[in-house]
């Protein structure tokens, strides 16, 4: 299980997380529900270590692993797709891949998979990653990725700007990751999507949990009422 524990984070002086305790198990979708500079996409960059957490902030199966570094996170089985997707203009869609690959762990995803089972994929593998456009650019980021065979896949904003096909595409992929037993964690600013789409909710207001639950039996005005804060 993936736990935060009373989790601060602070950029500079400015704490954007307080006491923030959440907590995803093996194979559950978790759904992060919450305005823009909620704190969401800080939970998750604590969570990685791209921003500072105390050791025993954040938990991974009751080990204390929180403040070590995104590569560390990797290794343990903690992935991050980013907003923004941050890939490598430099690099074709394939060398992206190969690059996740080499720095990621053996398990059931591979790029000749991904191939398979996206033959969009295979169509761009040779172009320049930046060249795509933004629904195919985030189906490299979710593949990249699922390449490094993560236990847990932390989702930020994964279809932000992306046309409803797009969309689909992203999440018919999540989809197929998640039957393969991966827990996710799903931020995500379409509610309605975040509920269909998990197990549990968290809605995150001023980096504090004001509501949390079952997705399947939310009350959507009161998950309207915590997202504004009313």
């Amino acid at each position: 299980m993936l736990r935060t524990e009373r989790l601060d984070a602070y950029y500079g002086l400015f704490q954007a997380l307080f006491g923030l305790t959440f907590e995803v198990k093996p194979g559950e979708t978790v759904a992060l529900i919450g305005s823009n500079g909620a704190g969401k996409s800080t939970l998750l960059r604590s969570i990685v270590g791209s921003v500072r957490a105390r050791p025993d902030g954040v938990l991974l199966d009751g080990r204390p692993v929180g403040g070590d570094p995104e590569r560390k996170q990797l290794d343990r089985g903690i992935a991050l797709v980013p907003e923004g997707r941050r890939l490598f203009p430099s690099l074709t869609v394939r060398e992206n891949l190969q690059l996740a690959m080499r720095n990621g762990r053996k398990g059931p995803w591979t790029i000749e998979r991904l191939m398979k089972e996206f033959p969009v994929m295979e169509a761009f593998q040779h172009r320049p990653a930046t060249a795509l456009s933004g629904g195919q650019q985030q189906l490299v980021a979710l593949s990249r990725a699922l390449v490094c065979n993560p236990g847990y896949l932390l989702c930020d904003e994964i279809s932000l700007g992306l046309s409803p096909v797009a969309v689909n595409e992203v999440y018919e992929l999540l989809g197929r990751a998640r039957s393969d037993g991966l827990a996710v964690v799903l931020v995500e600013q379409n509610v309605k999507r975040a509920l269909s789409e998990s197990d549990r909710f968290y809605c995150i207001q001023k980096g504090r949990v004001v509501l949390e639950g079952s997705s399947e039996h939310a009350d959507h005005a009161q998950v309207a009422q915590a997202y504004f804060g009313i």
